[in-house]
């Protein structure tokens, strides 16, 4: 069986096979300090678990660990319900009589929270480029300052000099 457990509720989610689902989710929680949830079953092997990885490989975190994207997301939302995975499901995820509208809400989240981060991501190019042309204005300035100085310390009785040198040597 191809699991989907996720690290809270909108964490990373990772992607593996077990013939045991509830004995997986267990020892992964055991050395995982954050709550784990059982989020999708589906019947395959390794070939097909590999085939999911490569899918969604532009989301991969490490190792089986993927983001918890909205495609991803989604890809596991219209997954069958695993019949050997129906009471797990129910005892982990369905505790509230309210559990549709925090699914929803939840999926709501995860987009919301992809978004964000792609709008963050852009922020922080636009952000680097300020800081380059920043860097940039910075030099400038400090060639000015460096002009400046010459311009100060220069007197039009050394330029006299200098032109005669010239002068003589053509």
């Amino acid at each position: 069986m191809i699991y989907f457990i996720q690290q809270g509720l909108n964490g990373p989610i990772k992607i593996g096979t077990t013939g045991d689902v509830s004995m997986r989710l267990k020892n992964l929680q055991c050395a995982n300090p954050c709550s784990l949830r059982l989020v999708g079953v589906v019947d395959g092997e390794v070939g097909e678990e590999e085939a999911i990885h490569a899918r969604f490989k532009h989301r991969r975190i490490r190792g089986e660990w993927f983001k918890g994207s909205a495609d991803l997301c989604k890809y596991i939302d219209e997954l069958p319900l695993h019949p050997g995975t129906a009471p797990v499901r129910k005892t982990m995820d369905r505790k509230s009589e309210g559990y549709v509208e925090l699914l929803e809400e939840n999926r709501s989240l995860r987009i919301l929270n992809e978004d964000l981060t792609n709008q963050v991501s852009a922020s922080q190019d636009e952000d680097l480029q300020r800081y380059k042309e920043c860097e940039e204005i910075c030099e400038l300035q400090d060639e000015i300052k460096t002009l400046n100085r010459k311009l100060r310390n220069w007197t039009p009785a050394l330029d006299d000099r200098v032109e005669r040198r010239l002068r003589a040597v053509q």
